[in-house]
């Protein structure tokens, strides 16, 4: 139907999709109109995160550094929140702010649950499925599963011995278990050293 030219490196990121709005990820969001290639709009801000809830009505992208801007589809700015992305869901937003990792309803602005974080505490691997929020944290080496809405929270599993390293382009190396837990249904399944399935009781 068409072709159009994009920034350099704006192929590295996966474009997110609603409806007929299609956004690239690079130091400025731009959102296309599927049917045309036309530019829709643009936001500016630092690469390259882009998260939207499952149902499609909230957007979260990486506004300056230390930054999560929330955005509609049309690009308008909703808020601005302190903190680096971390997951989306329907309900909630995760963020790794400043001295603490935060997890708040979208729109509010004081956080439903968070936890104190430092360079040698932190917070990794974090997913966010519905109401619950699966995350590894060093402080026991453990994943964990916290119910948002009742506060519960229980351990899945101890991390392994041998500790998986990342470094992102900023030089942080985050340490954690693997990947981000996936969950499917019923199931959640886990990367270290090896790829584990639970499948989820009550939370």
């Amino acid at each position: 139907r068409w072709t159009i030219s994009i920034p350099e490196s704006y192929y590295l990121f996966a474009p997110l999709v609603r409806g007929r709005t299609v956004l690239l990820q690079g130091k400025a969001y731009i959102a296309i109109d599927a049917r045309t290639g036309k530019e829709l709009w643009r936001h500016d801000g630092e690469c390259c995160t882009a998260l939207a809830s499952p149902d499609g009505r909230e957007l979260y992208v990486r506004g300056e550094v230390g930054v999560a801007d929330r955005l509609d589809w049309s690009g308008r700015l909703r808020a601005r929140l302190p903190g680096e992305l971390a997951a989306v869901s329907d309900g909630w937003v995760a963020l790794q702010e400043e001295g603490r990792f935060a997890v708040h309803r979208h729109g509010a602005r004081d956080a439903t649950w968070s936890q104190p974080t430092s360079n040698h505490v932190y917070v990794a691997a974090v997913t966010l499925s519905g109401d619950d929020l699966f995350y590894f944290s060093s402080a026991d080496s453990t994943l964990w599963r916290r119910n948002l809405a009742t506060g519960r929270a229980r351990a899945i599993r101890a991390a392994h011995s041998r500790v998986v390293i990342s470094t992102d382009a900023s030089g942080v190396a985050p340490a954690h278990i693997g990947a981000a837990p996936i969950v499917a249904g019923p199931y959640v399944f886990v990367l270290d050293w090896a790829i584990h399935a639970y499948r989820l009781g009550a939370p």
